[in-house]
Order: C-alpha cells, then sequence, then structure tokens
C-alpha cells in the first residue's frame, strides 16, 4: 500500500473514534441529567417525609411534656405527703430514743452505784483476807525459822565434813600418786642425787639407832651386874660423848 491509503484509513479510524467518543458523552450527558432529576425528586420527598416527621415529633413531644408535668406535679403532692409522713414518724423514733436512752442511763447509774457498792465491799474483804494471810504467813515463817536454821547448820556441816573428806581422799590419792611416780622414777633411771642423800642421811640415822641401842642394852646389862660406881659413871659419860 501507499501511504495515502495509510492516512486516509487513519483519517477514518479517527473520524470514527470521535464519532463514538461524542455519542458516548452525549448518553454520559443524559444519564447524568436523569440522575440528577431522580435524586432532586428524592431529596424533594424525604425533606417532605422529614418535614412530616418533624411535626409529629413535635406534637408527641408536646402530648409527652403535658402528661410528664401531669405525672410530676401527681409526685410532687405525693412525695411531700410521704415527705411529711417521714418527718412525723422521724420526730416520733426520735423522741422514743430519748426517752429509751433516759431509761438505759438511769439503769446505767442504777447498775453503776451497785457495781460501785460489790466492788467496795470486795476490796474490804480483800484487804480483810490479805491481813489475815499476812498474820498466818509471818506465824508460818516464824514457827520455820528456827527450824531453817538448823537444817542449814546441819547441810553446812555436812559440807564442810564432805570437802575435808573430799580433801584427804585427794591428798592421799596425790601421795599415792607422787609415790607411784617416783618409784617408777627410781626403778627407771635410780635414785636422785637428792634421795641418795637422803637415803644415806636415813641409814646413818638408822645405824645411829642401832648403835645406840645396842648400847642402851649393854648398859642396862652391865647396870644390872654388880661394879664400882666410878666404871659406871665412865661409862655412862662415854655414851654421851659419842
Amino acid at each position: 500500500m501507499s501511504r495515502a491509503d495509510d492516512l486516509t484509513r487513519l483519517r477514518d479510524e479517527m473520524e470514527t473514534g470521535h464519532a463514538s467518543r461524542v455519542a458516548f458523552v452525549g448518553d454520559l450527558s443524559r444519564n447524568v441529567a436523569e440522575l440528577r432529576e431522580e435524586n432532586q425528586a428524592e431529596i424533594a420527598e424525604r425533606r417532605r417525609n422529614v418535614g412530616n416527621m418533624l411535626a409529629g415529633f413535635g406534637s408527641t413531644h408536646a402530648e409527652m411534656a403535658e402528661e410528664e408535668r401531669k405525672t410530676l406535679a401527681a409526685n410532687e403532692a405525693r412525695r411531700m405527703q410521704e415527705a411529711e409522713n417521714d418527718h412525723s414518724e422521724r420526730v416520733a423514733f426520735v423522741g422514743d430514743m430519748r426517752r429509751t436512752v433516759a431509761d438505759m442511763r438511769k439503769e446505767n447509774q442504777a447498775e453503776i452505784a451497785e457495781r460501785r457498792s460489790g466492788v467496795g465491799e470486795m476490796l474490804s474483804g480483800f484487804r480483810t483476807a490479805h491481813a489475815e494471810m499476812a498474820r498466818e504467813q509471818r506465824k508460818a515463817l516464824d514457827a520455820n525459822e528456827a527450824e531453817r536454821k538448823q537444817e542449814a547448820e546441819e547441810a553446812h556441816a555436812g559440807r564442810v565434813a564432805f570437802v575435808g573428806e573430799m580433801k584427804k581422799t585427794v591428798a592421799g590419792l596425790r601421795e599415792g600418786f607422787q609415790a607411784e611416780n617416783a618409784a617408777a622414777h627410781r626403778a627407771w633411771s635410780g635414785p636422785t642425787p637428792a634421795e641418795r642423800r637422803a637415803m644415806e642421811r636415813a641409814e646413818r640415822r638408822r645405824a645411829n639407832a642401832e648403835a645406840e641401842e645396842a648400847e642402851s642394852q649393854a648398859e642396862t646389862k652391865e647396870e644390872k651386874k654388880p661394879r664400882p660406881a666410878s666404871r659406871a659413871a665412865k661409862t655412862t659419860r662415854r655414851g654421851r660423848g659419842r
């Protein structure tokens, strides 16, 4: 095809599209006009309905307000009557309470006076009983004092005797332990120098005692024999010098 044919076909298509758009816009304008008319009619109808509804509401509200005023007036009269009745009942109740309180106060005062009298008598009895108990307690304490002192002295003497016996027992045990320890020490390591010196002194004393005893026995035998007096004196002097 030639370019002229293409241009011709393009022009025809553009004209056809323009015609279609013009027809669509016309149809759309007509539809919009019809919708506007329908909306306006519906709005007018709603306005009429709303007006009628508001008029009905107004009349209903007026009727309800009138009924409410009547009801309130009736209730107010009944409320006032009930308030007066309640006030009368409260006044009567307060009067009864005052009389009851007065009666209770009188009864309480009488009961308090009676209790005071009873408490006074009870305290007097307590004081009398306490004084009597104190006297009896003093008598019992005085009677038991001598016995208690005697028992205390006996107990003290018993403790002193017990302590003395314990001391003796402990001293004996200590001496026994010391003797056992000394014997063990001597058996193990022999006597100490001090013990040896003591043993030597004891041995000398024993020997001297034996010599004196033998000499005394000899002198006794000599005294039994008849002899001159000068020889007996010499013997006596010899014994004393030894």
